[in-house]
């Protein structure tokens, strides 16, 4: 009989920069009381999964097993461990451990918490490292382990982790709200799902986007209008949005413009963040009193109220599929870098899930 010390997890690991995986065991660490212990069902592809391969952020220390959007079924529980069982139908997002006892903590936003653990390339306060959801099993403290609602399918919760959970946190604490103009930046991972929960919190929303053929996908998720985004248009619709949510960014957008969209005394919040540094219109924010916020990902409380509201309206985000196995593993990757995968891609576990997905896109709009 294999012991704690002895036993490995099978997973897929990158060895460089670059996004390459191979496979790659290694020894978990032992279960603790506080943890739960899940096979993965479903691991989802998020950009920063290749951004952390390719070393874009700082340090990577290889072998380095990303993933950050898992779900799975509870198979090991440790002793103190009360809020899951065995079989439990469970997700983990970004972040893997906080200290629990912060001010932050204390108030479910321990995202924001300075002993935050994540998921991947990252260290436990012993040292251990940190190993994602590219992997046939892992193991996670129960305070960032989430149940996921009985009518709500694993391989579309999966991606909500991280992707939905990010976009459902900023609207809740920004305060988004039935009848409220909100504007999304962008119709890619983060947007489409912005796009959803927007419409399931009873916003009127508007794409805009700088990919008129993407009007038509916008309109079905939810929508009520799409605005391409030539400086002429968005100067014909100034004081037009009570809140714009930006789930892209990049150096060439003109800020000005975005923030006249807004009327005055209300957000730009951004989400997505390419580069490093922007410029901010001053003058713009001071004499139309506009707050230009941020947000990172959600907490485990903000993730059970993502999955209660797609669980109540039915949300089925764009999704594609990929075996868990090396070349599909690559050829998964290679998409995402080559902007081809709409809008999420996500790995299963042939082991554990039977079902025959279609190529590539399952659901069309």
């Amino acid at each position: 009989m294999t012991t704690e010390t002895e036993l490995t997890f099978d997973g897929f690991a990158a060895f460089e920069p670059g996004i390459v995986v191979k496979p790659w065991s290694y020894h978990p660490r032992l279960l603790g009381d506080n943890d739960v212990e899940i096979n993965i069902l479903y691991s989802s592809i998020c950009y920063s999964d290749i951004h952390t391969m390719r070393g874009d952020w700082g340090k990577t220390e290889y072998p380095c097993i990303v993933g950050h959007e898992i779900c799975g079924l509870v198979v090991k529980i440790g002793k103190l461990v009360t809020e899951h069982k065995i079989n439990d139908r469970v997700a983990v997002g970004p972040q893997v451990l906080s200290c629990h006892d912060c001010n932050l903590c204390s108030v479910n936003e321990e995202q924001y918490c300075s002993k935050r653990v994540f998921a991947y390339n990252d260290k436990y306060p012993d040292g251990q490292p940190t190993y994602g959801g590219y992997s046939k099993k892992i193991r996670i403290n129960e305070n960032h382990v989430v149940k996921v609602p009985d009518n709500l399918e694993l391989k579309y919760a999966v991606s909500m982790t991280c992707a939905a959970n990010t976009v459902f946190s900023p609207l809740k604490y920004y305060g988004a709200k039935e009848g409220m103009k909100l504007a999304i930046v962008g119709l890619g991972g983060l947007g489409h799902f912005a796009v959803m929960f927007a419409n399931a919190m009873g916003c009127d929303v508007t794409v805009v986007s700088h990919s008129e053929d993407k009007k038509d996908l916008a309109l079905n998720l939810g929508a009520k209008e799409f605005l391409l985004g030539t400086d002429e248009n968005l100067k014909t619709n100034e004081y037009t949005f009570d809140m714009i949510l930006s789930t892209t960014y990049n150096k060439n957008m003109n800020m000005e413009l975005y923030l006249n969209l807004l009327k005055p005394s209300c957000k730009f919040i951004i989400l997505g963040l390419q580069e490093n540094k922007m410029t901010i219109p001053l003058h713009t924010i001071i004499t139309h009193r506009i707050q230009v916020c941020g947000s990172v990902i959600g907490s485990a409380q903000d993730l059970k109220e993502t999955f209660e509201l797609a669980d109540k309206h039915q949300i089925k985000p764009l999704l594609e599929y990929f075996p868990m196995t090396t070349n599909d593993i690559n050829r998964a990757l290679k998409r995402m870098v080559e902007g081809k995968v709409r809008f999420r891609a996500v790995l299963f576990n042939m082991d554990y899930v039977k079902t025959k997905f279609e190529p590539f896109s399952e659901i069309e709009p």
